[in-house]
Parts: C-alpha cells; sequence; structure tokens
C-alpha cells in the first residue's frame, strides 16, 4: 500500500517503500538483558564448578582409610575443604548513602532477566 501511494504520487520514481520506526528503547532492554544473561550464566558456571569440586573432594575423604598420620598431614597441608558460599552481590538502593545491599547474586539476576523479559514484551506490543 505504501508503495502504491508513492508510486501514485510519483510515477516510474519509486523503487521501494519502507516504514521505519525508533526502538531504541527496546534495544535497549535487549542489550540489559543480555548482559544480565551473561553475568548469570557466567556465576552459575563458576558456583557448579566450586559445588563439584566441593562434592569430589569430600566424597574422596570418606572413601579413603589412610589412617590417623595421613588425615593430621592433609588437614595441615590445606586438605579442609569449605563448603562454597552463595555467591552475593552488592545492589544501589537508589539513595545517597549507604544505599548499598549485599544480596544472593544468582536470584536477583533472575529476577531481573524475568524483569526485562515482561518489559521487552510490553515495548514489543507497544510498537
Amino acid at each position: 500500500e505504501l508503495y502504491e501511494f508513492f508510486d501514485a504520487i510519483f510515477p516510474g520514481q519509486v523503487k521501494r517503500a519502507e516504514c521505519l520506526i525508533n526502538c531504541t528503547t527496546l534495544t535497549k532492554l535487549i542489550n540489559e538483558r543480555k548482559a544480565y544473561v551473561i553475568k548469570y550464566e557466567n556465576l552459575y558456571a563458576k558456583q557448579f564448578h566450586a559445588k563439584q569440586v566441593y562434592r569430589r573432594k569430600t566424597e574422596g575423604q570418606h572413601t579413603e582409610d589412610v589412617g590417623v598420620c595421613a588425615y593430621i598431614c592433609c588437614r595441615c597441608l590445606g586438605g579442609d575443604v569449605k563448603k562454597p558460599q552463595e555467591p552475593k552481590i552488592r545492589i544501589d538502593r537508589g539513595r545517597l548513602c549507604c544505599g548499598k545491599k549485599m544480596v544472593k547474586a544468582l536470584p536477583y539476576y533472575l529476577s531481573e532477566i524475568k524483569r526485562l523479559n515482561r518489559e521487552e514484551e510490553k515495548e514489543h506490543r507497544r510498537i
């Protein structure tokens, strides 16, 4: 329809007619979401790896029967395995001073991804 309109006004001069929309808001939301997905995936992989290492080391300690001397030496050499902690990040609450709060990173990133998904969908419907 758009091509036909312009071809009627400028006969034989129009080769193509397109309608472009400005979707900078949607592009910003998509890029922000991508950044959170990358952060989430990297942190999840590190946490998963740390849990697997911990599990492997703790299973190895219980199955080996090495005696008291080896047990004491291993503990002295750093053989005591610590359980991996849930990763945390500081988020800004928007206040001027002392506005940072420590939260669990993985649930926070996941909630931000879900929030951005909803905003992207709303912006996409608006366009």
